[in-house]
């Protein structure tokens, strides 16, 4: 017999009302319901508050609104409603999109089959306004069923992740997250990391990730949405946002990579060797991985803003160190990137010459 999955949804919202009501619907419509729906609301001056009290009236699981006494932004304010949550796994809720009502019934499989999974992330479709299909959109791309191990995958595969196709452990958020960045000592990256990359990165530290091939979301596409996840999945768009990427991107990435790496180091000290023994030990893991992932980053960076003598030898520094070669924990770039940065460096000698 299957475990029964306490799996609470955290919500954000600020100025929703276009679109909530669906979103609210489509809740109330799970085959499997959540423990509970848990809404932090942003300073709201439309009628969002209003449909949310509505729909606790008659929901049938739990609804708790909380009304921020300033605004906290988008990101943190997604992370306030996951802190306020109870259940053992959370799923971050996007006012606007549309859940289909097998997404609970089938994550809570995933998990009991998965028990030891920190996160589980599914494919979301695009869709307009009027939640009608736009193309052959998909966000995340996911074509089979993926077991990752911690610190495997791609060297940023925090990146990969968006929040409204993300169910995390709580223990993850509530033990790792808010032990080091809501203590007295404040990291950089405590503020300019987003609500889905936070977890992305602990997830990959510190257990396995599952990859969901199911379409278990609609993900709205509109001139108000404040993120642009999935806008555009044409293979011409990606092909020119890859190549429109370059040092301040790697750098900037970089930089998230080494301060994580100062995050995890902090938290060594803050764990209790006795109890969590394995927890320090994958700490201490991360923080080698992510810095080493930061240091190749900025290598990578080089290529893009030097001249041609410095980006050769930025480019063979990679090379010899493996850095595009997929290995067992994960540093490789990959042969996409290969193919860039080869472009790039002759590109740039061509551009040099001009």
């Amino acid at each position: 017999m299957e475990n029964d999955v306490k799996i609470s949804i955290a919500m954000a919202t600020f100025n929703g009302g276009q679109f909530i009501q669906e979103q609210l619907n489509s809740l109330a419509k799970q085959k499997k319901f959540p423990d509970e729906l848990v809404v932090c609301d942003d300073g709201s001056t439309d009628e969002t508050l209003d449909i949310l009290t509505n729909f606790s009236k008659k929901s049938p699981f739990v609804v708790r609104i909380y009304k921020n006494e300033k605004r906290l932004g988008h990101h943190k304010n997604f992370l306030k409603a996951a802190s306020l949550c109870e259940g053992d796994w959370i799923a971050y809720c996007d006012q606007d999109d549309f859940w289909l009502n097998k997404k609970i019934e089938t994550i809570a499989s995933i998990i009991n089959e998965f028990p030891d999974s920190n996160l589980v992330v599914h494919v979301a479709r695009i869709v307009d306004e009027e939640l009608n299909f736009v193309g052959q959109k998909f966000w995340p791309r996911i074509k089979r069923l993926t077991v990752r191990e911690p610190l495997t995958g791609s060297c940023v595969s925090f990146l990969r992740n968006s929040g409204h196709a993300c169910i995390f452990k709580a223990q993850l958020f509530k033990e790792l997250y808010q032990k080091a960045c809501c203590s007295n000592r404040r990291f950089p990256i405590c503020d300019t990391v987003s609500h889905d990359f936070w977890i992305s990165l602990l997830a990959h530290t510190f257990g396995k990730v599952i990859y969901v091939p199911n379409v278990l979301v609609f993900h709205r596409r509109h001139t108000k949405s404040l993120t642009r996840s999935g806008s555009d999945t044409r293979f011409g768009y990606s092909a020119r946002t890859a190549f429109g990427i370059g040092a301040s991107t790697y750098r900037a990435q970089s930089s998230i990579c080494i301060d994580y790496a100062d995050f995890l180091d902090y938290l060594v000290s803050k764990v209790e060797q006795k109890e969590h023994n394995l927890l320090k030990e994958q700490a201490i893991k991360g923080k080698h991985y992510y810095q080493t992932i930061g240091q190749i980053l900025e290598q990578r960076a080089t290529i893009y803003d030097h001249q041609f003598v410095q980006r050769v030898i930025a480019f063979g520094k990679l090379i010899l160190s493996g850095a595009y070669i997929p290995d067992p924990i994960g540093y490789g770039l990959g042969i996409k990137a290969f193919a860039k940065d080869f472009t790039r460096t002759l590109i740039g000698a061509y551009l040099d010459k001009k």
